[in-house]
């Protein structure tokens, strides 16, 4: 794949374009343990994929993601700049926490922010969200 200008790429020779360019290049999701969620449709970063048994075909109003890794700030700002509000429950202190300069997570930090995301760090006890009325 080849970037020919912000809104065209070329893959395999053939030209493709959008008002917006994601490139995912693929990884499995974690499940968080949440009660609930085992009950509910809910999506994961296989959203992208073509056989997930879920599509997602409108842009829902607001999004909650579950992790701070790239994938999940990847996905997270995707939706938030497409229109979506977007919270991020992130485990650890920061934003990329794990395998990154400090300095790195607070930077991203600060530009969801003035992008109107939401990121909440520290966020420890999954058991605590539910999903579902009981």
């Amino acid at each position: 794949m080849q970037f020919v200008d912000p809104h065209v790429v070329k893959v395999n020779g053939k030209q493709l374009s959008g008002d917006k360019v994601l490139v995912a290049t693929g990884s499995r999701p974690v499940l968080p343990e949440i009660q609930g969620l085992d009950r509910v449709a809910h999506l994961t970063s296989d959203l992208l994929t073509v056989d997930e048994p879920i599509a997602l075909r409108l842009l829902p109003r607001s999004r909650l993601i579950a992790g701070g890794g790239y994938i999940a700030l990847e996905l997270g700002q995707m939706f938030s700049r497409f229109g979506a509000e977007v919270t991020i429950l992130e485990r650890s202190p920061q934003l990329l926490a794990h395998g990154y300069e400090p300095e790195v997570g607070r930077s991203i930090g600060d530009v969801f922010a003035q992008e109107g995301m939401v990121a909440l760090s520290r966020f420890k006890d999954p058991a605590k969200l539910s999903c579902c009325a009981e």
